[in-house]
């Protein structure tokens, strides 16, 4: 099982696919298989070494339950520290959710480690939403994962399917607590990617609460191209690839390490 400890956390990740290499980070409650089990490792194979990570406090990776192990700097270093492992000087890179919003930590704090970033549902605005709704999830976790399941449920008011719910009950609650409550102090990062000069697709649902930051991303990066999938919520987008890759690789096609 391919780990390295970095910065006191064990961080799992696999290689899959042949080409230029692109980082493939997965978004909260979530783990790097999730790129398979929807289908971007067998669409990407055979154009892209895939560098897939589970992001600490998730999947096979450490679950520290200290907010001060997921600060942002730390979190997108352990990309770096994988990257470092493998060998690779510069990455591509294609994060979700949390996931973008560790890209653009990523692209804020090591720069010349990638090439071209590619974030979904997220914006360069440190907490997902706002720092009292990242405190007000950690409240929510504190109740177990079971209870957070079940919240969810009456949120969205549909029963998640037993396969995305078997995923959810997996994680550990207290890890993703600390990670909410260091998620609050997750700095605004848009001047830093600005200046990078780095090419970024944002892409989104409209009905996405995360939708307007997107937006509002995209007036102020100006390397960056966006697109809008109408009336798809949060997550909603990402669970389809026949949707979302025609963007992805158009993008890495113009902008890629395959077009430099």
């Amino acid at each position: 099982m391919p780990t390295i400890d970095n910065v006191g956390v064990e961080i799992f990740y696999e290689v899959a696919g042949s080409g230029p290499p692109l980082v493939l980070q997965h978004g909260r409650l979530g783990r790097g298989r999730f790129w398979r089990d929807v289908g971007y490792v067998d669409a990407l194979e055979r154009d892209r070494t895939m560098v897939i990570l589970d992001a600490r406090g998730h999947g096979r990776s450490g679950k520290p339950h200290d907010p001060g192990s997921y600060g942002a700097k730390d979190m997108a270093s352990d990309v770096v520290a994988v990257l470092d492992r493998l060998g690779i000087d510069r990455a591509d890179f294609f994060g979700y959710s949390m996931g973008g919003r560790i890209g653009f930590m990523a692209a804020a704090h090591f720069g010349e480690r990638f090439n071209a970033l590619i974030a979904g549902g997220a914006g360069p605005y440190g907490p997902a939403i706002s720092p009292e709704a990242e405190l007000a999830l950690a409240e929510t976790l504190s109740g177990g994962i079971a209870a957070y399941v079940s919240g969810l449920e009456q949120m969205l008011d549909r029963t998640i399917p037993d396969a995305d719910r078997t995923v959810l009950l997996d994680n550990d609650a207290e890890a993703l607590a600390a990670l909410a409550k260091a998620g609050a102090d997750w700095p605004i990062v848009v001047d830093e990617v600005a200046t990078t000069g780095l090419p970024v697709q944002l892409f989104g649902g409209t009905a996405d609460p995360v939708w307007p930051l997107i937006e509002q991303a995209h007036g102020q990066l100006p390397a960056s191209a966006l697109h809008a999938f109408t009336d798809l919520g949060h997550g909603e987008d990402i669970r389809r690839p026949a949707l979302v890759l025609p963007v992805v690789t158009s993008f890495l096609g113009r902008h890629g390490l395959t077009a430099r």
